[in-house]
């Protein structure tokens, strides 16, 4: 983590199944996976990002996506707000696949909730999220009222600090890889100074 830089962005998602030892770091090319007790995994990464006419220095924005929850409080996500605590993270994107059941997320929704509550706690910028091919378009409709704030097929324009900077996100409501939102065409052009941040569940 570079505090300095003029932005950064922490990454944080729910990887396949691995078991290893608390606090253990492999490190594979760019990625850093920090593997914890338990049968999930999650990996850290700090990028620097440059934006011609930013004033916000040392802006953090963390991404959180696939986490799938369950029936259950994944151990795993304890240590994960912990990292993004000590990160200082002060908007958090989501990109999607909240919950693992296609079929019936219900059962997780009470760990959904109790996460996007943590998360909003430690955001003062906001919890912003798209939905997964595995959430469908019905898990907004049943979280409506949480602090989470949508973006499917959105454009956002969200004062930070006070309003010394503007963060632009971009949601794109894609639930299959081969379709693209045609709205994402139909955007103003970006604000002078600001970051624009294009959020989708599949991004390639």
């Amino acid at each position: 983590a570079e505090r300095q830089d003029p932005a950064s962005a922490i990454s944080a998602g729910r990887g396949t199944g691995e078991r290893g030892s608390p606090d253990r770091v492999s490190i594979n090319g760019p990625w850093a996976w920090l593997q914890r007790a338990g049968d999930v995994r999650f990996r850290v990464v700090n990028a620097r990002v440059r934006v011609p006419g930013w004033r916000v220095p040392g802006y953090r924005i963390a991404f959180v996506t696939d986490l799938h929850l369950r029936r259950r409080w994944e151990p795993v996500l304890d240590p994960m707000l912990d990292v993004l605590r000590r990160e200082r993270a002060e908007l958090v994107v989501f990109g999607g696949d909240w919950v693992e059941d296609k079929k019936d997320h219900r059962p997780a929704l009470p760990f959904v909730r109790r996460l996007i509550d943590e998360l909003a706690r430690l955001a003062p910028d906001g919890v912003w999220s798209v939905t997964g091919n595995h959430d469908g378009p019905s898990l907004g409709r049943t979280l409506a009222g949480s602090p989470v704030r949508w973006l499917m097929g959105r454009r956002e324009a969200v004062a930070v600090r006070g309003g010394a900077g503007v963060v632009e996100l971009i949601g794109l409501a894609v639930h299959k890889a081969s379709r693209v939102d045609p709205g994402v065409w139909q955007q103003p052009g970006k604000p002078p100074g600001a970051l624009r941040v294009v959020v989708t569940h599949f991004p390639h």
